[in-house]
């Protein structure tokens, strides 16, 4: 059965979803219509034009930002699929940013770190006229700063980036030429593919094809890395602090309600605030102090006393608990985890594409750990087992356990486990 994991956000069906607009019709009405026609009342009625002109832009703030938080919650997600499952090898730490979300950016299997370090190494050394690499040493993979800092600092055009990400993407991990079902699985997480999309959502995602040519803005790769470009959201939330990493990854999070929080708080303070104002400039004297005072008071404990962060998002509440006293955090850089949670793209922050949100997380190897044999799905020798040896086969199976795990009675999951050997359902004991 489900877990009472948090979920604020609800995605909007392909076509419904739309990016944010100061423009929208909503917006200007309640800026423009609304708070002219509340001014204009106030004013003739009582002659205070600029106590009328005060509550008029209150109101009109407080409705913009119910509306802004509507969007976010409810159309700022476009739907794909529901109920995925991926198994991939963490790239950065678990970050929390502003708006309460916890971030997991994963390199997904079978594709181990220094393999795709070496493909990003192999076109940046073999291309230079592209890359303009050619007056430096050859890059090797015992400098990983030195590559990720040229690229940063030598590669600034988004063009060039889309182009170097594309080749390492769409020709060494998934050879559009040579596929291979066993290396491929987890492909369409990374390059737009309509059957696992579904018509809609294909038609509704901009164009990733390789080569990038003509290369637009309309060209939008569904993989992120932390030579991303950001855009104003990322700003604000916190988005553009992604895991600084040479690697390819898909973007997953955990949903917190920071930025629900914050528009709450912006709203009842507004509302809080005219009302206040409102006393001071039409109630008779000592009524308007007493009133507009006691407004002001609670405005001002809704400042300090509001924002608390109950509602942040933590690897506990897709099941993961501490457990491990020697380990820094619940999750660490370079575990291979299993991820289960629903696919979906966001119109803003360049059009991620995300597991959003996280509903379990799965330990399947613990970084630097040798795995104990009864927490590996298929028995065999710790020394041979790594993510690069989970085939197509052992992800299905994995991934169905999962599911399982998170969808039907815990009794027939722990008999299912039992006959599978898989012990690493966490937040089962």
């Amino acid at each position: 059965m489900d877990r009472s994991y948090p979920h604020f956000a609800n995605c909007a069906t392909p076509g419904s979803s739309r990016a944010f607009s100061f423009l929208n019709f909503d917006l200007l009405f309640s800026l423009g219509f609304g708070g002219t026609v509340i001014t204009m009342l106030i004013s003739v009625t009582t002659g205070q034009v600029g106590c009328a002109i005060a509550i008029g832009l209150l109101i009109a703030l407080s409705v913009e930002a119910h509306l802004f938080k509507d969007w976010y919650y409810g159309f700022r997600l476009m739907c794909i699929k529901k109920d995925k499952c991926i198994i991939g090898t963490m790239v950065g730490k678990a970050k929390q940013s502003f708006d309460g979300d916890t971030k997991f950016d994963m390199l997904v299997a079978p594709f181990e770190k220094d393999e795709v370090h070496q493909y990003i190494i192999n076109q940046l050394n073999d291309d230079t006229d592209e890359f303009g690499t050619g007056f430096t040493d050859e890059f090797n993979i015992n400098d990983l700063i030195a590559v990720l800092n040229y690229i940063r600092d030598h590669i600034p055009d988004e063009e060039r980036r889309i182009e170097l990400y594309s080749r390492v993407v769409h020709k060494d991990m998934f050879n559009q030429d040579n596929p291979d079902p066993d290396r491929d699985y987890l492909k369409h997480f990374l390059v737009r593919d309509v059957d696992e999309m579904g018509q809609e959502a294909f038609d509704h995602s901009p164009e990733d094809r390789y080569p990038p040519v003509p290369r637009t803005d309309e060209v939008n790769p569904m993989y992120r890395s932390s030579h991303t470009p950001t855009d104003w959201l990322d700003d604000l939330t916190g988005g553009s602090d992604l895991a600084e990493t040479l690697l390819p990854f898909l973007h997953c999070e955990l949903e917190g309600y920071g930025i629900g929080r914050l528009m709450n708080k912006i709203i009842a303070m507004a509302l809080l605030t005219a009302a206040a104002i409102a006393a001071f400039c039409y109630l008779p004297w000592p009524a308007n102090v007493i009133v507009g005072g006691i407004f002001l008071l609670i405005a001002l404990l809704v400042l300090i006393f509001y924002d608390k962060d109950s509602d942040d998002s933590s690897p506990a509440d897709a099941g993961l608990d501490q457990g491990d006293v020697d380990r820094e955090a619940i999750v660490l850089q370079d575990d291979v985890l299993g991820i289960f949670g629903n696919w979906i793209m966001d119109e803003e922050h360049t059009k991620y594409f995300e597991l959003h949100p996280i509903k379990a997380v799965h330990f399947i190897l613990k970084a630097n750990d040798q795995p104990d044999v009864t927490q590996t799905l298929h028995g065999k020798p710790p020394e041979f087992y790594g993510v690069s040896q989970i085939s197509s086969n052992e992800w299905e199976e994995i991934c169905e356990l999962i599911r399982i795990s998170e969808t039907v009675d815990p009794i027939i999951l722990m008999r299912i486990n039992e006959e599978k050997k898989y012990a690493m359902m966490a937040g089962l004991a």
